[in-house]
């Protein structure tokens, strides 16, 4: 997506969701970061370590928005979905990319990412509307494909040291989300509603990198 297209893009989502102007430039941010963020080429040797794969799930803004929203999620339900909705995210992720290694092909696996984005905003968006199962199950299942995704991405060499980088590397996402959400719930006022805001910033996000 062009700088100009983006830009028209934030504006009407902007004026749809009737966001805030500090939402809307975090908004803008998210979207013309995305070619940017573009996921690394591996190495002409085909090998890696755990610290790139630790790195990796960060360098998509796809997959990054999702693992955070993950940790945003688990915090802003509370009790111990704080640990059991990254857990959950992580068997998920971890079940997909073995079954990636083993060669079985997740259909429509990008798609399913940038619809992970769109959902799991949503998802903090109506968090207290949302029955706690929809939530595990929306979370387990766009796992799945992550997971799938990154075992196509993964090195020729090193691939256990590599995925269980890739793991650390989603759990620390999982973690700095649930730290954001937690810090808003504790010290700024009216947070389940700057949280809600957020959710909406992240859905439109994904709208915004799936039709560009």
């Amino acid at each position: 997506m062009t700088p100009h297209r983006a830009a028209h893009a934030v504006a009407w989502i902007s004026g749809k969701f009737r966001l805030s102007a500090r939402h809307s430039a975090l908004l803008a941010s998210l979207v013309l970061c995305g070619p940017a963020c573009a996921h690394p080429s591996p190495d002409a040797s085909g090998q890696a370590s755990a610290m790139a794969g630790l790195l990796h799930p960060m360098a998509g803004l796809d997959h990054a928005l999702a693992m955070a929203t993950v940790g945003l999620l688990g915090a802003a339900i509370g009790g111990c979905a704080r640990w059991t909705v990254p857990a959950s995210f992580l068997t998920g992720m971890a079940l997909g990319a073995l079954a990636g290694v083993l060669g079985l092909v997740m259909p429509f696996a990008d798609l399913a990412i940038l619809l992970s984005v769109v959902a799991l905003g949503l998802a903090l968006a109506l968090v207290r509307r949302m029955p706690q199962a929809a939530v595990y199950m929306a979370v387990g299942l766009f796992a799945l494909f992550h997971g799938a995704a990154h075992a196509l991405e993964a090195p020729t060499h090193g691939l256990s040291a590599w995925l269980v980088g890739v793991l650390a590397g989603t759990a620390l996402l999982h973690g700095l989300g649930a730290a954001g959400a937690v810090a808003l719930l504790r010290f700024t006022p009216r947070a389940e509603t700057k949280l809600r805001g957020l959710g909406v910033v992240i859905a439109a996000s994904g709208v915004v990198l799936a039709v560009g």
